[in-house]
């Protein structure tokens, strides 16, 4: 991890997140994925730039040991005869639409965060990162990528527990896209809900 930073240690935190989505749509046309879903897990390492009057700014690198995503093509965008029918005709081709597992693993080098008091031991926290993923099959489906990049934004209620600890839940908007280099680029939008343990050197809010 570079240090562009003087002064103070490389990391001032640590958090461990898992996340789950209520609901998948796909980036270009807003679709809904029939018995689609999302599970992620997440390690966010921290370094604090600055606080003031209880505002805290810091930098974060994440990194996604375990994405599982079950995915496949809405139903309208299911081959046809009529409509795309080398895929239809072919059986490995047309498995690349259909409902299936694709396990992932992701890092997210750019990241910030945010975290505002708003009672005494409560904040309000935003953050959002960027990266990219990759999947053991097509995400999400047809001519789509296994590799994908990332941004993630997200909003949550941070619980102080004690000087080092917190808890804190939330939403978050994971976006996942092969910025065209694909033959097809649907994307995928998981809306999550998420709980994050973190562990601070010294929580300054």
């Amino acid at each position: 991890m570079p240090l562009p930073f003087r002064g103070g240690p490389l990391v001032t935190g640590t958090n461990v997140w898992a996340g789950s989505a209520f609901s998948i749509r796909t980036a270009s046309n807003n679709e809904k994925f029939a018995g689609a879903s999302m599970q992620l897990t997440g390690v966010q390492f921290t370094r604090s730039l600055f606080a003031r009057k209880g505002v805290q700014f810091s930098w974060i690198v994440e990194v996604l040991p375990f994405m599982l995503a079950r995915v496949g093509a809405p139903v309208n965008r299911l081959p046809t005869a009529s409509y795309n029918a080398a895929a239809y005709t072919d059986k490995r081709r047309f498995a690349r639409y259909t409902l299936h597992a694709a396990y992932g693993f992701g890092v997210a080098p750019f990241g910030a965060e945010l975290a505002r008091p708003i009672v005494s031991r409560l904040s309000g926290v935003f953050n959002v990162t960027a990266g990219g993923a990759f999947f053991s099959a097509v995400v999400p489906y047809g001519k789509a990528t296994q590799a994908n990049f990332t941004a993630s934004p997200t909003l949550a209620l941070e619980w102080r527990l004690n000087s080092r600890y917190a808890i804190s839940s939330g939403y978050n908007l994971h976006h996942l896209s092969n910025a065209s280099f694909g033959a097809a680029n649907p994307g995928l939008n998981s809306h999550l809900v998420f709980v994050r343990l973190a562990k601070a050197r010294e929580f300054k809010r």
